[in-house]
C-alpha cells in the first residue's frame, strides 16, 4: 500500500487556491457529461483546490452553463493545431496539443489565475478518493502507460484476470513491471526513452493524469519546439498520440511515477482496488449506441458511473437537469438502469484520508453517513466480462 499524505495548506492567506484540477472540453459538447462527473468526484472529496475546465470556442452556451455549476472557472482557450500525417484516422489528432494550454494557468500566465501546481485530468476520468494527495508529488508526475497489456491482465478469451481479495493495497502486473519506479519516485530515463524507439506502439506516460507546475515560459517553449526538427517529425508523423508521447520524451529522466490506481483503466481490476477510474474507449454517455451500452451497463464501473451521475443530478447538483441535453441523459440513464426517481441512492461516503481538509468547498453537499453496496461484481478470481 502506498503512503497517502495530503497537502498542509491548500489555500493562501488571501483565500485563493494554490492548486487546481484542470480538464478540457474541446471541439464539441460531447464530453460535458464526463467533465461534470469528474468534477463531482472531486467535490465529494471535499477538495479545496479549484476546479477548472478549459473550453474551446466551439463549446455551446448551454454546455458552459452546465460546467459552471460544478467548476470554479470555465475558461475559453484557443485550439492548438499541430498537423499530423494520419489525421484521417482520427480527425481530432491534430488538436491534442490544446491540452498544453493548462501551462498558462500559472502566476506568469495570461488566463487570470495563478496556480502553483495543477493536476490535469481527462474528462473521462472519475476520481473516487485521495486525489488531493497528488498535489504533494513533485512535478512532472504521471502514470506509465506503455501498453494496455501492462495495465489490464486478460485471459485468451478476453476476460479480466482479477487478483483475489481486492482492496486498496492490491497490486497487479503493472506494479511488477514498474517496480523500479514506485509511486512518487523518478521513472528511470531508459523507460521513458522507449517512447522514441517504438513510437507506434509505446504510448509512454498517460495523458489522462498529469501533475504539472504551470508556466507560461514552458507553454511557449513547447509550442516553439514542436515546430522544429527532429521533434516536428515525431509529432507530425511518428507518434500516434503526439501530445502525450512528446511530453514523455520532453521530460524523460525527470518524470515521477503516479500509481495506476489513480486512473485504473476500464475499472480494472475492480473499484475496491482503485482511487479513480478511466473510461477509456466506450463511454457511459454513448446512448447513441444503445445495444453496446446495454451490455456495458452490467459492468461494475459503468453501473457506478450511472449511480453517481443520478446522485449528482438529483441529490447534490439538481441544476444540471435544467440543461435540456442533460435532462435527456438523466432520463436515458433511469430508463436503462430501471432506477426510479424515488430510488436514487445518495452518494457513497468518501473514504477518509490521513489528513482531511479543514474547510469544505462552497458547493458540495454534505455526504450521508451511509454507503452503497457496489453492484456488478461477482465473487471469484475472474470477472466474466469481455471488452474492447
Amino acid at each position: 500500500m502506498i503512503s497517502i499524505n495530503m497537502p498542509d495548506n491548500m489555500k493562501r492567506e488571501d483565500g485563493t487556491s494554490r492548486f487546481a484540477y484542470v480538464t478540457f472540453v474541446m471541439m464539441n459538447d460531447s464530453y460535458v457529461p464526463g467533465a461534470l462527473l469528474m468534477a463531482y468526484g472531486l467535490r465529494r472529496q471535499w477538495t479545496e483546490a479549484d476546479l477548472v475546465c478549459l473550453v474551446t470556442p466551439e463549446i455551446t452556451a448551454d454546455a458552459r452553463e452546465a460546467l459552471a455549476i460544478l467548476f470554479d472557472h470555465v475558461i475559453e482557450v484557443d485550439t492548438v493545431y499541430v498537423p499530423h500525417k494520419r489525421s484521417h484516422e482520427r480527425r481530432d489528432r491534430p488538436f491534442w496539443f490544446t491540452r498544453q494550454n493548462a501551462f498558462r494557468l500559472g502566476a506568469d500566465g495570461d488566463l487570470g489565475v495563478a496556480y502553483e501546481k495543477i493536476v490535469v485530468l481527462d474528462a473521462d476520468v472519475v476520481p473516487m478518493k485521495w486525489f488531493d494527495h497528488l498535489f504533494t508529488l513533485d512535478t512532472p508526475s504521471g502514470v506509465m502507460n506503455e501498453s494496455k497489456d501492462h495495465c489490464i491482465e486478460e485471459s485468451e478469451e478476453g476476460q479480466y484476470m482479477v487478483p483475489p481479495n481486492l482492496n486498496a493495497g492490491t497490486e497487479w502486473r503493472w506494479h511488477r513491471i514498474y517496480d523500479a519506479c514506485p509511486h512518487g519516485q523518478v521513472i528511470p530515463k531508459e523507460i521513458t526513452d522507449r517512447v522514441t524507439t517504438d513510437p507506434r506502439n509505446n504510448t509512454g506516460v498517460s495523458g489522462s493524469l498529469y501533475v504539472w507546475e504551470p508556466s507560461m515560459r514552458e507553454y511557449l517553449d513547447i509550442r516553439e519546439t514542436i515546430t522544429k526538427s527532429p521533434v516536428r517529425e515525431y509529432v507530425n508523423d511518428h507518434f500516434d498520440y503526439p501530445d502525450m508521447q512528446y511530453m514523455t520524451m520532453r521530460y524523460s529522466g525527470i518524470w515521477k511515477s503516479v500509481d495506476l490506481r489513480f486512473i485504473g483503466f476500464k475499472g480494472y481490476p475492480g473499484l475496491k482496488a482503485l482511487f479513480g477510474t478511466h473510461y477509456a474507449g466506450f463511454k457511459p454517455w454513448y446512448f447513441n449506441q444503445p445495444q453496446i451500452l446495454k451490455r456495458y451497463s452490467l459492468y461494475e464501473d459503468f453501473a457506478f458511473w450511472f449511480r453517481e451521475y443520478l446522485a449528482m443530478a438529483w441529490v447534490d447538483f439538481p441544476d444540471v437537469r435544467k440543461i435540456k441535453r442533460l435532462a435527456k441523459l438523466d432520463r436515458d440513464i433511469r430508463e436503462l438502469t430501471g432506477i426510479q426517481v424515488g430510488e436514487i441512492p445518495a452518494p457513497a461516503k468518501p473514504a477518509p484520508a490521513p489528513k482531511r481538509p479543514k474547510q469544505a468547498p462552497k458547493r458540495a453537499a454534505s455526504p450521508p453517513a451511509h454507503g452503497r453496496r457496489a453492484k456488478g461484481k461477482k465473487k471469484g478470481g475472474k470477472k466474466p466480462r469481455q471488452r474492447g
